[in-house]
């Protein structure tokens, strides 16, 4: 009675290994509706925007969709929205005050502002409202800061060239910087990503340039923790995370440059030439670049993090404060010089990929999108998008390039019959009138389910024979099985 149900056991697994063989000798379907995508950002066009009364625009702030912009000759801030239509003013108290410098709190509930006019002053204004509060400083307030959490401001006197911290809650103050013999005249100031340190840049009596240099402080006291020494130190800018900060300077060993420091003032090698004077720096919203404005010539240069190389846009966007809009498409830049804030487009694009093709695929679509800060977005037809698809090792292994369509759109057929199993990543590249964006998405793969046999050179027509073979003799035994026991 045994030899009965053993046969039967036997002829169920030729069955089940026979379809198993089979199954793995056929190819698999690619993962359908799966994709990876990247951003990069690079500056694009600019155009200005008139501020009503203005000749000497200082400080400019993104808030939600509406620019905000400290506008000396109306004594207020004036308010714009993103399609660049005038809002009107948010009035300061006081006979004339001066509005210099303005930042917003982190959960954007709140501006503040100093003034420069009559005794030091700033003004804490709720946006939603549009209510203002004055609350005394220290005499000459120039450049403001704030602090990661909110809870405190910074703000440089111009008259004794230190950092004065104030609560955000109330005005009060909260301590100041100790005195430093080697620097005279302020720069900027910036809190630092962990909120742990105050970087300040100084320099000595206008005319001079002979000290100056980048300060150090411990947030909790703003006592100098630290210096470097630089002829004419400015603009200053930090890493997402705060574990590279940037400064414009026009120190002897740097020329006009961007100089990079870790966290602690060490620094790290890497510097760049830049246009004249960097007076303010701003990262792009994917960290990928560094905005330059200078304040000689009020000329932009771009410099990409990843290898410190720079690019003179040759466009204009004023010498005061940059701004950048919430969705990182547009870099506003408060141009005191020309009475007026320019507004820079930034080309952004997004790549996406198959997540998976099965191996012998032949042509495969990749595609870019292209948006910026202009309704309708501007023409990059004349421009080109470059597909490269990359091995484990960075090679490329394929490519394609394709002009973009009116609307920004650009898609590549790409022949990847050749391609052996494995990861590869798919590089993007568009070249428009000021830089060029890469963009890599990394990750989609060539595989199937016989990827071992694939992958070690074996046909698949051995496996498909046996498969065969066996699932006939499992069905042939189950049949004689079946008629003996009838």
């Amino acid at each position: 009675m045994a030899y009965p149900k053993l046969f039967s056991a036997l002829a169920l697994a030729s069955l089940a290994s026979g379809a198993v063989l089979l199954t793995a000798a056929l190819p698999a379907v690619a993962s359908p509706g799966l994709s990876a995508s990247g951003i990069g950002t690079v500056m694009s066009q600019a155009t200005a925007l008139s501020v009503p009364g203005s000749s000497q625009p200082e400080g400019a702030v993104v808030v939600g969709g509406t620019l905000y912009v400290a506008n000396p000759p109306t004594h207020g801030v004036s308010k714009f929205d993103s399609a660049g239509n005038y809002l009107g003013d948010i009035a300061l108290p006081g006979g004339a005050p001066y509005p210099n410098s303005i930042v917003a709190s982190p959960d954007g509930t709140h501006l503040f502002v100093t003034d420069l006019s009559g005794a030091g002053s700033a003004d804490s204004i709720v946006i939603a409202t549009s209510t203002v509060t004055n609350f005394p400083v220290v005499g000459q307030p120039g450049e403001i800061a704030i602090s990661p959490d909110g809870s405190t401001i910074y703000v440089v006197s111009n008259g004794d060239a230190l950092v004065h911290a104030y609560a955000t809650s109330d005005g009060h103050s909260t301590g100041n910087a100790t005195t430093d013999s080697l620097y005279s005249t302020s720069n900027r100031v910036m809190a630092s990503a962990d909120g742990t340190k105050v970087y300040q840049t100084m320099r000595d009596p206008v005319g001079a340039l002979t000290t100056g240099g980048l300060r150090i402080l411990d947030a909790s006291d703003l006592s100098e923790i630290g210096h470097v020494d630089l002829l004419n130190a400015d603009g200053l800018g930090q890493s997402a995370d705060g574990s590279q900060i940037w400064v414009g300077t026009t120190d002897a060993a740097f020329q006009s440059a961007v100089a990079e420091f870790d966290a602690n003032g060490t620094f790290t090698g890497r510097s760049v030439a830049v246009g004249q004077g960097p007076h303010d720096l701003k990262l792009s919203a994917d960290g990928r670049w560094i905005y330059v404005a200078g304040n000689s010539g009020d000329t932009l240069d771009v410099i990409d993090t990843t290898d410190f190389s720079d690019t003179s846009t040759g466009l204009i966007v004023g010498s005061a404060q940059l701004a950048l809009s919430t969705d990182g498409l547009r870099l506003y830049g408060a141009d005191r010089n020309n009475g007026h804030i320019e507004v820079v487009s930034i080309a952004k694009l997004t790549l996406t990929s198959p997540a998976s093709v099965t191996p012998g695929t032949g042509l495969t679509t990749f595609s870019a999108q292209i948006t910026d800060g202009t309704t309708p977005i501007a023409d990059y037809t004349t421009n080109t998008v470059q597909f490269d698809i990359l091995d484990s090792t960075n090679a490329v292994v394929a490519t394609g390039t394709v002009a973009p369509n009116s609307s920004g759109h650009a898609s590549a057929a790409i022949n990847l019959s050749a391609l052996p199993l494995g990861t590869y990543s798919v590089r993007a590249t568009l070249d428009p009138i000021a830089g060029t964006v890469v963009v890599t998405a990394a990750g989609f793969t060539v595989a199937k389910a016989a990827a071992t046999l694939a992958a070690t050179g074996t046909q698949p027509v051995l496996p498909t024979a046996i498969g065969l073979l066996l699932l006939l003799l499992g069905a042939a035994a189950l049949v004689a099985r079946r008629r003996r026991t009838a």
